[in-house]
């Protein structure tokens, strides 16, 4: 008999707001990603309106949020909870205001 294990994987909807400019913020966050996880979406809706979509291991994400948080002013909606066997998908919103 085959055994299927599905992943869960635990959304998370975090907001930034910035001043610095959007080249720089995605280079900060891209730099960052790369220790946690890695970004598999990025959508430009306008000038100054940025998505990414962050896979990460769960272990990783109160880390990765602490870390984020270090250097941006970042607003979660959902608490993160630990779960060793899954897998977290970020949606960050970035919302540069010069």
């Amino acid at each position: 008999m085959r055994k299927e294990i599905f992943l869960i994987m635990t959304r998370h909807f975090w907001n930034i707001f910035t001043g610095k400019k959007s080249t720089e913020v995605l280079h900060e966050i891209e730099v960052l990603t790369r220790n946690f996880g890695f970004i598999v979406d990025y959508k430009k809706f306008a000038e100054d309106y940025y998505i990414l979509q962050i896979d990460i291991e769960n272990i990783k994400t109160e880390d990765f949020y602490k870390k984020l948080s270090s250097v941006f002013s970042v607003e979660r909606f959902n608490k993160i909870t630990l779960n060793l066997s899954d897998d977290d998908e970020i949606f960050l919103n970035i919302k540069v205001t010069l």
